[in-house]
């Protein structure tokens, strides 16, 4: 097995912890890197492709985290063509122009219920940490689902740390940071898995009862 095969091993089985490091991405750069500003993009290929089975938008995490703070101009430029051309998805944190007399329309299970003690918790005043737990409840699963073959239960969903940084406008480091306040604090539990990262709402059907 060759040492790239070996990564693209390494990619699809480590720990999340492990693979989104500058640590990892230095690797995959150096096993890419050819003489004179040449690249093996066949390789990159494969390792985005196995990255996006984690839930991680790899070119995005290349290019913020490695080649804008350790790479050089030139190589920065050699490589923005494929970071930016792989990425065919919308800009991220771009939200929706709504009109004024635009509506959401109203779908059971659609939404959520916040109660007003909210306002009392802890990390209310922290800005992330509020952002990342309400999202949480948002992106919970509202009854028992199916992810790639993993069971995901009332309260839980899977999903990456640069998912969430995509979806809450938060870096990968200020995420990172919420994640450990609410673990600290008991409100969620976060586990890494074969597919990507496992958010457990723990208290979800006390938060989402049909009581007062």
């Amino acid at each position: 097995m060759t040492n790239k095969e070996k990564l693209l091993e390494q990619i699809k089985t480590a720990d999340m912890n492990d693979i989104e490091t500058v640590g990892a991405f230095k690797q995959v750069y150096e096993l890419s890197h050819n003489n004179d500003l040449k690249y093996d993009f066949k390789f990159l290929d494969k390792v985005k492709e196995a990255y996006a089975c984690r839930g991680v938008d790899f070119p995005t995490m290349f290019n913020d985290y490695y080649l804008r703070e350790f790479r050089s101009k030139e190589e920065q430029e050699a490589l923005a063509g494929w970071c930016s051309g792989e990425d065919t998805e919308k800009p991220k944190n771009k939200q929706k122009k709504v009109s004024t007399g635009e509506r959401v329309p109203y779908v059971n299970n659609n939404f959520i219920k916040l109660s007003r003690k909210i306002l009392e918790w802890q990390w209310y005043t922290d800005e992330h940490t509020k952002t990342l737990f309400i999202h949480c409840l948002l992106k919970a699963n509202w009854k028992e689902g199916n992810f790639k073959g993993v069971v995901v239960n009332r309260g839980e969903f899977i999903t990456s740390l640069q998912k969430l940084a995509n979806e809450t406008g938060l870096t990968i480091k200020q995420v990172r940071t919420a994640i450990n306040h609410l673990e600290l604090t008991g409100e969620i539990e976060s586990k890494s898995i074969i597919c990507g990262r496992l958010i457990i709402v723990v208290n979800y059907d006390l938060y989402q009862n049909n009581g007062d």
